[in-house]
């Protein structure tokens, strides 16, 4: 592997040549990124199946058939954003003329993370390739076949010598921040955000982080129990519930509840018959030290709930099963924290009032939900509870549109 000091020098070289600002440049970068997804796809599918258990149609769906689309929505705007702009000019200023332009940064660090190892680090790398930088790619070592894959496609598609990869354990990672780059784009959780904030701080690199929270829905009591039972495990349950748009606690109407927990448990048996570990459809924790930490989250005495479905946890399958837990207690870790689990919690409420002031008391997270057929109360949740996204009477959806921005607030990211 490259040392990083002489890549990093590398790729200043090919940035001040000037060799990446030609429109014609990132175009064809992208086309060609487009093209390894379409050549390797079912390296793709191979890879995620090795390192997460993960389901083909998962792999596809999720992160390989939305990176075209991506890729597309880039290419058709690309040509306007790299466009000189003509401002307008005070007559005190004339006859002078005012314009403006987006230029590239130079050399990017992108590390990305496990659960999307593709989307995540690819949706990155495109992006900088975009805008006319170089990128350092650091994918997560948590996923080893993936980053492996990685490391040897990127550089037969994409210009090698405005890209590297580097592989490796946090302690590359930190070797990496050690350095100056431009921009600094990670994706991850809070603690470490923490970390690469703070590393990127010795340098003033302006930081994009992508990093999560307890995400919550709020279920009113006009809803078709069935359909939003689909919806909400779907956002659970994709990826093994590690997935930081996913859902991990419905606030639920009391005279909703009963109904809706049937219709949850039905789905489950529908989706995934009466032993979901032997289902082909769901995916495994990426390590047995995630399982373990599941594990003890789900222990009753940690949570004080009452188990409607699930709760199986085999660590050295790395298997936790699709569960359901209704009442867990306020204040543990498993209805205040991210679970990054196939896991639902379920809180009764009585109303949209009882609901906003659940989520007051919690931090920002990365998406707020509601499921209702009244518009008047979907606006009264969305109004009064912060998130950096939000999605009605779905889950996870608004980050399949490229046309939306994404990220999260504060402490869910920025």
């Amino acid at each position: 592997m490259e040392p990083p000091p002489l890549a990093l020098a590398r790729l200043r070289a090919t940035f001040a040549s000037g060799v990446t600002r030609p429109l014609a440049w990132r175009v064809a970068q992208l086309k060609a990124a487009d093209q390894m997804l379409r050549d390797h796809r079912d390296a793709f599918v191979a890879a995620a199946s090795a390192d997460l258990g993960r389901p083909e149609f998962e792999t596809v769906n999720v992160e390989v058939a939305p990176m075209h689309g991506d890729i597309a929505a880039i290419l058709a705007e690309l040509p306007a954003l790299v466009a000189e702009q003509t401002l307008p000019t005070p007559m005190t200023l004339a006859p002078a003329t005012s314009n403006a332009s987006y230029e590239p940064k130079g050399v990017v660090l992108v590390l990305s993370p496990w659960n999307f190892p593709f989307s995540l680090s690819l949706g990155a790398v495109n992006a900088a390739l975009a805008a006319g930088n170089c990128v350092v790619l650091k994918p997560s070592d948590h996923t080893p076949t993936c980053s492996a894959l990685l490391a040897k496609l990127l550089p037969q598609y994409i210009d090698p010598d405005a890209l590297a990869v580097v592989e490796g354990d946090a302690s590359v990672a930190r070797a990496l921040l050690d350095h100056r780059f431009d921009h600094v784009f990670f994706t991850g959780g809070a603690a470490i955000g923490r970390v690469v904030y703070q590393a990127a701080a010795a340098h003033l690199t302006p930081c994009t982080l992508e990093l999560g929270g307890s995400n919550v829905a709020y279920v009113h009591d006009d809803i078709d129990v069935h359909l939003a039972a689909r919806r909400l495990l779907h956002g659970a349950l994709t990826n093994a519930g590690q997935f930081c748009c996913g859902l991990d606690t419905a606030l639920v109407h009391r005279s909703t509840l009963e109904p809706l927990l049937a219709a949850l448990k039905a789905t489950l048996i529908a989706w995934y018959g009466d032993d979901p570990k032997a289902s082909s459809s769901l995916g495994r924790i990426v390590n047995t030290r995630h399982a373990s930490r599941i594990k003890a989250l789900l222990e009753p005495s940690s949570h004080g709930g009452t188990f409607v479905a699930g709760g199986e946890v085999d660590v050295a399958a790395r298997y936790v099963a699709p569960t359901i837990v209704l009442s867990p207690r306020a204040g543990s870790t498993l209805l205040e924290d991210e679970t990054f689990a196939p896991i639902l919690c379920i809180v009764p409420v009585d109303g949209v009032a009882d609901a906003i002031a659940f989520s007051a008391e919690r931090p920002t997270a990365l998406c707020k939900y509601v499921f209702a057929r009244s518009k008047a109360v979907a606006d009264e949740y969305l109004r009064n509870v912060r998130a950096g996204m939000a999605c009605v009477n779905d889950c996870m959806f608004q980050g399949g549109n490229p046309s939306i921005p994404f990220g999260g607030l504060g402490a869910s990211g920025f």
